[in-house]
């Protein structure tokens, strides 16, 4: 398994678009995908304006798969792109939980 850590920039007031496209689209992936195993959007208080998202996946072959696929819902995708900007995303192996 494999956690991808990505990291938008939400302006002010974009908020509720950029996490209603979020849902929708995470929603869209795990139908389209098997290999995606849902996602945890998240918000620090003392970054406004940022927003995390980690999504959890079998593969990072199965992951690069989805980035080169038709995204599975392109309205969902154009809410959030419209009102944000993905900074940066960092993959990581899952080696232990307990």
């Amino acid at each position: 398994m494999i956690r991808v850590l990505y990291r938008w920039r939400v302006p002010e007031g974009g908020e509720t678009q950029f996490e209603d496209g979020w849902v929708r689209m995470t929603h869209a992936i795990r139908a389209a995908f098997p290999a995606a195993h849902g996602s945890l959007l998240l918000r620090q208080d003392d970054r406004p304006g940022t927003a995390w998202a980690l999504a959890r996946w079998s593969s990072r072959a199965e992951w690069e798969a989805f980035l080169t696929a038709p995204s599975p819902d392109e309205a969902a995708r154009d809410a959030m792109t419209a009102v944000s900007e993905l900074e940066g995303l960092e993959v990581f192996e899952e080696v232990r939980e307990e």
